[in-house]
């Protein structure tokens, strides 16, 4: 009985099952057909319950949609989206021609992309931004571009990182802008202050498009905005800008909906906002793996950092639209494209970026190609039209091409000469010319231009000596070495200093009429010269720095009291008694110190401040500052100010951004109350001089700055 009992309600749980489906799905109908009801109560109660109801009613709310009454597909667009819409259903409605679909996907997308919230997309408030002054930030004149406005606007996006938006009522005016021959843009100023461009932009606006005045409101202007944790301008019209949230929802919507250049920017701040919510970004990226379709919707997935295997499954999703993005002058397009190809193989990133390379005359699009194929095997067409651009005009197109033959397996004898020869034209700020520097520095390649280096070294341009230092690190003799020293007496480019000082590396013999030099360089009554016989003296072998500090002190003591008492020729003691002290000299260290606490002109304590740093390590340096501010508080400012910036100086000299900005920190710590404006420009022009990791720029997508003034690439 109890089995026979057992089978029996078994079976009329499935004889029920159907009947509750059927049962539900008329609860489904009766409840749609009240969302219509003359009663409030009763249109408020079926959604509620149908909200309930959940995923079961969901087909039929689907259906109601095209419903011939806006208040029934009112309710039913506001159930499903209560109920949880799809990314891809929401984007299907809305470019469906029925009314009442497109306005569901609307929505239903500003509820899915957290549109809906007040705290996704913003105007970004000045007062945010604590560091707006013009202390304490590095001027670049670099970054101040005059170009044809869609390179422009390319240039200050990848500069930036903040992508323009225009709504479509400034589109007119934009155009209009877009139109003009060139346009000028000043970034010197700060390239991460999102104020400071989107005043540049304004001014940009303003000088093509003239007196607005007349246009009163409708005067485009630009805005700062922020979506999620990213920031981007938004052009749109002075009638729009006490609402611009609203604008940029409205344009982000329209252009994600329609595709094409314009979708992929608006995926791109989509995402970023997003974002800001995991667990939707991950509904996202599910979804997308659940049905992996090309749609706007896949753009907007690679951009919410999904694990490696996604990546690679929308990489290939994506690949058929990457022609479309690659050929086109959307910076933003490019980025996308360049971030899918780094997750293609090598043969198939060669074959979509060959053909461009080839023969494109495009020059945005030409050097992104350029920058994404570093390292792939190309066509001996694509190679030839790369070594033809190395003596382009237009430096973002030279350092690419130089670029790609550095990283390229094996570069040609021929390709080395035309980049010595152009590389010896080029200013020596040019990105051109740090390109060439690396692809010379290269293990393989370096020697086999020695003796093209030792000839160069004995020439007078800095080009020529920055690439001759640059091949003859570690391969330097006594020869090259004199010579250097004769060339460090007059030489005031530090970035050049730097170079031939890393050829005293390991330094072991210098004699002779070098030998004097040297070390008259080293007690000369020129600061700066000092600086430089001291910064080679650092390179030098032991041995070798003993018998040059030794040389010199002979000299400083042999001078007459007047001249061994004046300023310089103490400083120029002092600077050597901190390197005996960081050799264990133990009564150097003593005489040091008692200079730095006793009572000597400022510029003297200031020199024995400055020799610490080469005496102590950090950690010695940071605890006998810490002696002296308990011992003798009113002059440890001074002291420590003066040892900071020196560490800032040592920081520099030996690319260490890390170690400049630790320092850099304390100086500003120190002069936080009545900041010295000499102190605050030094360490600007510091800054500015630390060169920025190759490894880093390697891993870029693209170029931070593409450096073209023209949309050709043969423009003459």
């Amino acid at each position: 009985m109890p089995r026979m009992a057992g089978l029996a309600l078994m079976l009329g749980v499935l004889l029920a099952a159907p009947l509750r489906a059927d049962d539900q799905a008329a609860e489904v109908a009766d409840q749609i057909s009240k969302l219509g009801s003359p009663q409030w109560e009763l249109r408020e109660k079926a959604q509620r319950r149908l909200v309930a109801i959940g995923e079961p009613a969901r087909e039929s709310l689907r259906a109601t949609l095209d419903h011939k009454d806006l208040e029934v597909r009112s309710r039913a667009s506001a159930a499903l989206i209560e109920i949880g819409e799809t990314f891809a259903f929401a984007l299907a409605c809305a470019k469906d021609k029925s009314e009442g679909r497109r306005e569901h996907g609307r929505d239903a997308l500003l509820n899915l992309f957290r549109l809906d919230k007040d705290d996704t997309l913003v105007r970004v408030n000045l007062d945010e931004f604590s560091r707006y002054n013009s202390y304490g930030r590095r001027r670049d004149s670099s970054y101040a571009i005059s170009c044809p406005p869609e390179l422009a606007i390319a240039s200050a996006e990848a500069m930036t990182g903040f992508p323009v938006l225009v709504a479509a009522a400034a589109n007119g005016a934009w155009q209009t802008v877009m139109q003009t021959s060139s346009v000028s843009l000043d970034f010197s100023n700060g390239l991460d202050q999102i104020h400071f461009v989107a005043a540049q932009l304004n001014e940009m606006m303003t000088r093509a498009l003239g007196n607005q005045e007349a246009a009163g409101r409708a005067r485009a202007n630009a805005l700062p905005m922020r979506i999620g944790q990213f920031n981007f301008i938004l052009v749109t019209t002075m009638a729009d800008d006490s609402n611009p949230a609203a604008s940029a929802t409205d344009q982000l919507l329209a252009d994600f909906i329609a595709g094409g250049a314009p979708g992929v920017r608006a995926a791109r701040l989509l995402a970023a906002g997003l974002t800001s919510d995991p667990a939707a970004s991950q509904r996202l990226v599910a979804e997308f793996t659940a049905h992996p379709v090309d749609s706007p919707l896949a753009v907007v997935a690679l951009h919410c950092e999904p694990d490696p295997g996604t990546i690679v499954q929308i990489a290939r999703v994506v690949k058929p639209r990457l022609s479309a993005f690659l050929t086109g002058r959307d910076w933003i397009a490019l980025e996308t494209a360049a971030r899918v190809l780094a997750h293609l193989d090598a043969a198939e990133r060669a074959a979509l970026l060959d053909p461009i390379i080839a023969s494109s005359n495009d020059s945005l699009p030409f050097v992104a190609a350029l920058w994404c194929s570093r390292a792939d095997a190309l066509s001996a067409q694509a190679r030839a039209r790369i070594a033809q651009c190395v003596n382009n005009r237009q430096d973002g197109i030279a350092s690419c091409a130089a670029r790609w033959i550095a990283g390229a397996r094996t570069v040609s004898d021929d390709e080395l000469a035309l980049v010595w020869k152009a590389a010896e034209a080029m200013p020596p700020g040019s990105a051109f010319f740090k390109e060439a520097l690396v692809l010379i520095a290269r293990k393989d390649v370096s020697p086999r231009l020695v003796g093209r280096a030792r000839e160069a070294l004995t020439k007078n341009f800095e080009t020529q000596l920055a690439l001759a230092a640059t091949v003859l690190v570690g391969n330097a003799i006594d020869a090259d070495l004199a010579l250097v020293v004769d060339k460090l007496w007059n030489l005031q480019n530090n970035a050049l200093v730097k170079r031939l000082c890393h050829l005293f590396t390991n330094a072991a013999e210098l004699s002779g009429a070098p030998f004097t030099k040297f070390s008259d360089g080293l007690c000369d009554t020129d600061a700066n010269r000092r600086r430089r016989y001291l910064r080679a003296l650092r390179k030098c072998a032991p041995a070798l720095r003993d018998k040059l500090i030794s040389e010199a002190e002979k000299k400083l003591d042999a001078l007459p009291a007047k001249d061994a008492t004046a300023i310089p020729k103490r400083s120029a003691r002092l600077a050597l008694l901190g390197l005996k002290a960081g050799a264990g000299d133990a009564k150097a260290l003593e005489d040091l110190l008692a200079v730095t606490m006793g009572n000597d002109p400022a510029d003297v304590t200031k020199a024995a401040a400055a020799a610490l740093v080469d005496a102590l390590n950090t950690e010695g340096l940071n605890q006998t500052l810490s002696a002296i501010k308990k011992r003798n508080a009113a002059k440890f400012n001074e002291i420590a100010t003066v040892a900071h910036l020196e560490q800032c100086r040592r920081a520099v000299e030996n690319d260490d951004s890390e170690a400049f900005r630790a320092a850099e920190s304390r100086v500003n710590s120190l002069q936080s109350r009545g900041g010295n404006w000499q102190i605050m420009q030094e360490l600007q022009m510091m800054a500015a001089e630390l060169s920025i990791s190759s490894d880093a720029d390697a891993r870029r997508l693209l170029p931070r700055f593409p450096r073209l003034n023209a949309l050709t690439v043969d423009s003459k």
